[in-house]
């Protein structure tokens, strides 16, 4: 298993440690922000050197291909500590220096009812004109940093 998988894996075990429900990954320009969502609040998670590459590896898992600004979504199963973890990969791309990514976790004894309400979502947001999905993902990103009690 190569450096950015084990990365990866390690995320996904902190994260399920933690009880996340997701990981949220932000690339604007070289800064890279990793935040896991705990009891509906995003903290951030320590980085490290290749996390800019966590992106690449998660879209080709996912089977997503960059077309920007387009988003996408795609799923992939990871084995985390001998436990199938189910990743679904939500993905727009402003342009190669501005990425939000969001990988919701499903662990393996979980119901994924709730993954069409991610297709929708995606579904509406590819409706959207440049500039209005712009501004859908500005106002997910600043709601999910909203400490939601």
């Amino acid at each position: 298993m190569n450096n950015i998988a084990q990365r990866l894996v390690h995320l996904i075990k902190v994260a399920l440690d933690n009880e996340a429900t997701d990981i949220h990954i932000i690339k604007t320009g070289e800064e890279v922000t990793i935040e896991e969502r705990v009891d509906k609040k995003l903290v951030a998670i320590k980085k490290e050197l290749d996390d800019e590459k966590l992106i690449g590896f998660i879209a080709h898992e996912a089977g997503l291909v960059t077309t920007l600004p387009e988003t996408q979504t795609g799923s992939f199963t990871l084995k985390v500590d001998d436990i199938n973890v189910k990743l679904k990969a939500s993905m727009l791309a402003y342009n190669e220096d501005t990425i939000n990514m969001v990988v919701r976790i499903y662990p393996q004894e979980e119901d994924d009812a709730s993954i069409p309400e991610i297709d929708r979502f995606v579904e509406y947001a590819n409706t959207l004109d440049k500039d209005k999905k712009f501004q859908l993902i500005d106002l997910l990103t600043d709601i999910s940093k909203v400490n939601v009690e």
